[in-house]
């Protein structure tokens, strides 16, 4: 299916003990409260969600036990029910960084950055101290035709599953030509797939960079940041102007890497209110051509999102 313009998109992170047979109605329900997209964690063999150890397969830990149906059956269906409730459903791909076990880092260790002393390099997440280094991931050098090759290879095969698009992380690391490359590619298989760049935490001259290009169809502003002091909104809507005539932007009520809005002591007017969080995420309806739906923003959920975690922790509501 062709995604609208106007994506009121909702993410779905795995909790403990949930597979992709939860998905059927977790998709109906997301459905019938007016989402027209859904966008999944990577569902790829990992330890955690960067942490790649093969690139093709569905982790095992996500699939259903006991029943007739193959793995690329099993993510099949899932896709088929989404559109049957006329939901877009966005896969998540991890295109910087594999694990330290993946079999790439023998195979083939000059895919990969290194420092003077020819040490795998590890990344530095954003939003985090270099004393955060991620030891556990190898960052892919797309200098290397190679790499260039293997990924567009990888972002084929998900693609054929059925996607309507991908949403990349910490895409501004990549250099531009490669996007190029992935969407004439990609849109061989599928003309209408989407491209999502997740933004935020970016500087706004990276965001611009990337979104010149006009290969990312969508990107996430900055407008959770906002905090309604309109002397000081210059900061969210300026970069959106600039961007507006290469992308739509997609505006989320809350970072999707930190404290949630029920308990951050940035924003304590929303503690405790319903109303405020209503309030939140309309503006971000407002300030934007789509919004995203964190994970259990919906239920009042004031765990922050785990992105180095496979499955969420069940949090009651």
């Amino acid at each position: 299916m062709s995604p609208s313009p106007s994506l009121r998109m909702c993410q779905h992170y795995f909790e403990s003990k949930t597979r992709l047979g939860d998905l059927p109605f977790f998709i109906k329900k997301k459905s019938e409260m007016g989402f027209n997209a859904i966008q999944l964690r990577p569902i790829i063999n990992q330890i955690h969600p960067y942490a790649v150890t093969k690139h093709k397969g569905i982790d095992n830990k996500f699939l259903m036990r006991n029943i007739n149906m193959l793995p690329e059956e099993q993510i099949k269906t899932v896709i088929d029910i989404a559109h049957q409730n006329n939901m877009a459903i966005f896969n998540a791909l991890p295109v910087n960084y594999v694990s330290i076990f993946n079999s790439l880092a023998k195979s083939h260790p000059e895919w990969f950055h290194k420092d003077e002393s020819l040490e795998f390099i590890h990344p530095v997440p954003r939003f985090r101290k270099p004393s955060n280094e991620r030891k556990e991931l190898l960052i892919l050098d797309y200098s290397k035709k190679d790499v260039r090759n293997f990924m567009l290879d990888v972002m084929r095969y998900w693609t054929e599953f059925g996607f309507d698009g991908l949403k990349v992380t910490e895409a501004e690391l990549i250099p531009t030509d490669f996007w190029d490359e992935a969407s004439t590619q990609i849109k061989k298989v599928n003309p209408s797939f989407i491209f999502f760049a997740e933004t935020i935490g970016c500087r706004d001259a990276d965001i611009l960079k990337l979104i010149r290009t006009g290969l990312f169809d969508y990107y996430t502003n900055s407008t959770y940041r906002w905090n309604l002091n309109l002397s000081e909104a210059w900061w969210a809507l300026d970069p959106m102007k600039q961007a507006a005539q290469f992308a739509n932007s997609l505006s989320c009520p809350e970072n999707l890497h930190s404290a949630r809005l029920t308990n951050n002591p940035e924003f304590p007017e929303y503690h405790n209110s319903i109303a405020a969080l209503k309030l939140r995420y309309l503006l971000s309806c407002v300030f934007s051509a789509g919004v995203i739906m964190p994970s259990g923003y919906e239920r009042g959920c004031e765990n922050p999102l785990e992105v180095f975690l496979s499955f969420q922790p069940h949090e009651k509501t």
